[in-house]
């Protein structure tokens, strides 16, 4: 029904704009054309919001020093596409992941959403069923935070870790390096990180041991200026 829909509206309008070179491929490959339809990046890599004040604030109250702390977004069945035993086994790869970086790296994680909805999931999930150790080392946010917040958070964080992938992009776009532990079904978004060259980052969880989100973690967080470089060049080429 979804590509009837696209036949008969997008070789109408007046521009077609693709976030990632995978839905302007999947379009060509239906038949669907419009004589100005083109990549152009998500409008969130240019949002324009800042909360400076707050961002200090939020840091001093939980005793997190600015790039010596790590976020960690979930996307669970709550919002669909997922089976509970699927959400169960997410879940679980993310907590080991938690418990290898705090007991190796030892850099504390602050546990935020980027739905309001994903909140209380957050500490049934995760936080909750952490051993005390670890949940000395984690931040649970019982509330949720503006965009500007977030993306003020995000530029003080080391490392980005989302399932959900605007979160990712806010963290790029005030260069911070990410990683993106995301299931299929979230859509084809996600591509937009092998067009950013940065398809090393992107991970489907589905298919993912602990330990490979745990390595990636850990070369950028061993080799940072060449990651922050590496977000840079991709921002300044989206910029052009």
């Amino acid at each position: 029904l979804a590509v009837i829909f696209f036949h008969k509206l997008l070789p109408k309008a007046e521009f077609v704009a693709l976030r990632d070179s995978d839905s302007l491929e999947y379009l060509k490959s239906k038949g669907i054309y419009n004589k100005d339809m083109d990549f152009r990046p998500d409008s969130t890599f240019f949002f324009p919001g800042e909360d400076p004040e707050w961002v200090e604030e939020f840091l001093s109250k939980h005793g997190l020093k600015e790039k010596q702390f790590i976020t960690l977004t979930i996307r669970t069945s709550i919002q669909g596409y997922i089976t509970k035993q699927r959400e169960a086994d997410h879940m679980a790869c993310l907590r080991l992941f938690l418990d290898k970086w705090v007991s190796q790296i030892d850099l504390p994680v602050l546990l935020c959403p980027e739905v309001r909805s994903e909140i209380q999931p957050m500490y049934d999930l995760i936080y909750s069923k952490l051993s005390s150790e670890l949940q000395s080392k984690c931040i649970w946010m019982d509330h949720f935070w503006t965009t500007e917040q977030a993306k003020a958070v995000y530029q003080k964080a080391r490392i980005v870790i989302s399932m959900e992938m605007h979160s990712v992009i806010l963290a790029l776009s005030v260069g911070t390096p990410i990683l993106h532990p995301r299931f299929m079904e979230a859509g084809r978004k996600a591509w937009m990180l092998r067009d950013m060259d940065l398809e090393d980052w992107l991970f489907d969880i589905d298919h993912m041991a602990p330990e490979e989100l745990f390595v990636a973690a850990t070369n950028i967080h061993r080799q940072y200026e060449a990651s922050l470089n590496r977000v840079r060049k991709q921002m300044t080429r989206l910029k052009q």
